[in-house]
């Protein structure tokens, strides 16, 4: 074979799999110690700022990466600025490859993508042809507001029927990238009915408990209860999350009863459907099968019971109906007794600090009327009987 014919086919295919695996080259390969950092940021404070610009044309390579990298490191203040300073005077290429990297990886980074902005504008966007990130999508992104907009606005405008991880894995960036986390927290605090309805429950739910996130829990459980405000399209854990930290919304007939400032910001009907549904399945969860599981429920589609939690252990349950309330016992064969509004409101408050059932048990405080002792027995045909008693008491 001569030399001329030879084609490279081993050395193409090796190629190309350093190029998958590093999305950026040219100037990664440059490392800057500590020590040159430590250098450049002694000069940086020892320098008035009117008089950094000029020293953007006498600073060598790696102090250029070294500005870089406390742009990076500090994110803001003088010294931060005065580094920005040199880069945005003096843009080079290499900064631009390797900051942009660091902004995806940093992101969300202020400071960063203004300097990356600035050099843009005077480098062009043909700098990033030899890497994986396409010149014009990424000229596309940066010429929205902010980076992470521009990545927003195009998954939203060109990947309609596409999960978000779908889009973004299609990216040269990882789940462990700032620009990733950042792209579902702009989803979860501003996207609406389709964006979020698109994902699964699970992988929602994954967010919500990412500790990288807490700060903004808050605005995603505002933003999921409005957006998706009917039962049909809750994931069951969210809403449990939900409840656990904010509690129960008041319900219409809650006069007097404590609310969570958080409820403030959520639509009253979502509120009442939520209640409603949360109720329901305290319900549920405590009675099982149990036909009293279905009896009560009757009351909270009526919207007469306020708030219903479990004790004893989860041994027993209390329904608040406001006027009166019901303790009831999960062993088969107890009856469920009915107290005045202070009596009721006593037990509750003290809940946690009995532990016997015969403590909730107590006839001589229950709501008595002729012929009734204040009691629901489960015998057979017990229902009909108890839903008389409990009307009568919701009418006085």
């Amino acid at each position: 074979m001569r030399l001329s014919q030879f084609q490279p086919s081993k050395l193409e295919e090796t190629l190309q799999v350093i190029r998958e695996k590093h999305h950026i080259r040219g100037s990664q390969d440059v490392r800057v110690d500590k020590s040159i950092i430590d250098e450049v940021r002694t000069i940086l404070e020892n320098t008035e700022s009117k008089k950094v610009p000029p020293l953007a044309w006498g600073f060598k390579k790696k102090q250029m990466l070294a500005c870089l990298e406390i742009v990076a490191l500090d994110r803001k203040g003088e010294t931060a600025d005065k580094a920005a300073a040199i880069l945005m005077t003096r843009p080079k290429g290499m900064v631009i490859l390797k900051g942009f990297r660091k902004l995806i990886r940093l992101y969300e980074h202020k400071l960063l993508e203004k300097v990356i902005k600035v050099q843009l504008e005077s480098k062009g966007y043909d700098i990033f042809e030899r890497t994986q990130f396409e010149p014009i999508r990424i000229k596309n992104w940066l010429l929205s507001e902010t980076l992470g907009r521009g990545v927003f606005s195009e998954y939203k405008s060109t990947r309609k029927n596409e999960r978000l991880d779908d889009y973004l894995s299609a990216l040269p960036i990882t789940e462990k990238d700032g620009l990733y986390k950042w792209s579902w927290r702009y989803l979860l605090v501003h996207g609406n009915f389709e964006d979020i309805r698109r994902e699964s429950g699970q992988r929602i739910y994954s967010e919500f408990i990412d500790k990288d996130h807490i700060k903004f829990f808050k605005k995603f459980c505002v933003n999921y209860l409005n957006k998706l405000n009917k039962s049909k399209y809750w994931y069951e854990p969210i809403l449990d999350l939900i409840a656990k930290e904010y509690g129960l919304p008041k319900g219409k007939m809650d006069r007097t009863a404590y609310e969570n400032p958080f409820w403030d910001e959520i639509n009253s009907s979502t509120k009442d459907e939520l209640k409603n549904w949360l109720l329901k399945k305290r319900i549920e969860d405590f009675f099982g099968d149990d036909e009293r599981s279905g009896f009560w429920k009757s009351y909270v589609e009526k919207g007469s019971i306020s708030n219903a939690e479990t004790i004893l252990s989860n041994e027993g349950f209390m329904l608040d109906f406001g006027k009166f309330g019901v303790v009831e016992f999960k062993e088969i064969g107890n009856a469920a007794y009915i107290y005045p509004s202070d009596v009721f409101r006593e037990y509750w408050r003290n809940a946690e600090r009995r532990y016997h059932p015969s403590s909730f048990k107590d006839k001589s405080r229950t709501i008595k009327t002729v012929n009734w002792d204040g009691r629901i027995l489960h015998f057979e045909g017990w229902q009909e009987r108890a839903h008389q008693r409990i009307h009568r008491l919701l009418k006085l």
